[in-house]
């Protein structure tokens, strides 16, 4: 298994951490939770608030898309394209899929992440309550790309799933926009 540069780097400048019952990213304590836990806290909140529960999740996302902007945004001086491949990097990293960056035109306010791999899908699947949803299902990721574009863009942005994989197409299409 080869190591991205990303994570070397972060690994030799002490922004990646492990010790012993200890995971911390940035100067973030994480915790590491699999995809089924994560799916079964959605299956309790959507019984309960039905697709509401997809609205918590896209807000959840971009909260903490908003403390990766932060930390990679405050601690490295670099392109608005770089930050966005970094940031990406970091989210595929921690097992959100393989997000890469399809488009970016900053003059035109516009930017186009795919997303394939979803964990998110392949769970939905599995799950009873959540199979046969007729939906976009990547709230979370969306909600933290959004996050990412609004600080690219530093402004408030428009987002939409356009394509996704939960719905028979072949990956995810994010699309944000910068609102005039």
């Amino acid at each position: 298994m080869s190591v991205s540069k990303f994570i070397k780097k972060m690994m030799f400048s002490r922004q990646l951490n492990f010790k012993k019952g200890e995971f911390e990213m940035l100067g973030i304590r994480g915790a590491v939770i699999p995809v089924r836990t994560f799916t079964h806290i959605i299956e309790s909140v959507y019984r309960k608030q039905g697709d509401d529960a997809f609205n918590i999740l896209f807000e959840t996302g971009k909260e903490h898309g908003k403390l990766g902007v932060e930390k990679l945004g405050k601690k490295h001086s670099v392109s608005k394209r770089k930050f966005l491949e970094e940031i990406i990097e970091s989210g595929n990293v921690m097992g959100m899929g393989k997000a890469e960056i399809k488009s970016f035109n900053p003059q035109e306010g516009l930017l186009r992440v795919n997303l394939k791999n979803s964990p998110f899908e392949e769970e939905f699947r599995r799950s009873k309550e959540l199979n046969d949803i007729n939906r976009s299902i990547d709230e979370f990721q969306r909600g933290v790309f959004h996050s990412m574009a609004e600080a690219v863009f530093d402004s408030e942005v428009q987002s939409r799933e356009d394509k996704c994989s939960f719905q028979g197409d072949m990956h995810c299409e994010f699309i944000f926009k910068e609102v005039d």
